[in-house]
């Protein structure tokens, strides 16, 4: 796991304290602040999945492609339900 999703998520959880505090005593700079750093906190998170992402199938690309295959065949083999609405 990436560390940048242990900081976005701690990032995320500290933004949500500080717009909560800010919001329960009217505190309009403090609900900003906290909102700012929960957004942070996500695009954080974010990239660190993404990265996460990027480090697997680059471990291994043909175990990649072969999964992938595997579920299009499986999608595939699957019968087409026709909407009733």
């Amino acid at each position: 796991m990436d560390s940048d999703r242990i900081i976005g998520v701690a990032q995320q959880m500290r933004g949500s304290v500080e717009a909560e505090a800010g919001r329960l005593i009217g505190d309009t700079k403090l609900q900003v602040e906290g909102r700012a750093e929960q957004a942070a906190g996500t695009l954080r998170n974010t990239a660190g999945s993404i990265r996460d992402a990027d480090h697997e199938v680059a471990d291994d690309p043909q175990a990649e492609v072969e999964r992938l295959r595997a579920e299009v065949e499986r999608i595939s083999a699957e019968p087409a339900t026709p909407r009733l609405d």
